[in-house]
């Protein structure tokens, strides 16, 4: 049997499958764009796990290497790093069921299918304990004094972007011409 490369090795493992099993999700949703004729609103049923999984795949992959770079902090950013990989895979995999089953998963859902009842609870927890995870974590990493001044800069710069993208999306400004209930 041969060993993990070290560089992947010292990495946070629970973060490292989550983003294993996203970029494979990845693989899966792009056949399944293309072998399968089925839409949403005019897109493919699968256009939604497949950004879904190519966004968190790379955010765990970055957020595994980031971890190693921890001096403070350090068993409060695996555990939530542990919570944050859990959160998403579970969050991921919901989506996901929902594509195959080729219907909506959060908004718009058929409130009287008992798996769509089932589902968006588990959604809306899952959705909150990773923005929770997320923000901890941010605080976390900018109490570090790790690496150079550029580095420093980049990882205080990344850690606005979820709560501007949050921002974002809850405003309620969407690009359709009609308002998402």
């Amino acid at each position: 049997m041969t060993s993990l490369p070290t560089p992947v090795r010292g990495r946070h493992r629970p973060l490292v499958v989550c983003a294993a099993l996203m970029f494979g999700l990845v693989l899966v949703s792009a056949v399944g764009t293309v072998v399968d004729g089925r839409t949403l609103l005019g897109e493919s049923v699968w256009v939604k796990p497949l950004k879904f999984g190519f966004a968190f795949g790379l955010y765990a992959a970055t957020l595994a290497w980031l971890l190693t770079k921890l001096v403070r902090g350090r068993r409060l950013g695996r555990l939530l790093g542990t919570v944050f990989a859990v959160a998403a895979t579970v969050e991921v995999g919901a989506i996901t069921a929902q594509a195959a089953r080729g219907t909506f998963s959060h908004f718009n859902a058929d409130r009287t299918d008992p798996v769509t009842v089932a589902l968006v609870p588990l959604l809306t927890f899952g959705v909150m304990v990773i923005v929770i995870a997320q923000l901890v974590l941010a605080v976390v990493v900018l109490i570090q004094r790790t690496g150079g001044a550029a580095m420093n800069r980049a990882i205080r710069a990344d850690s606005r972007s979820p709560p501007s993208a949050w921002s974002y999306r809850s405003s309620g400004w969407s690009p359709r011409s009609t308002p998402v209930r």
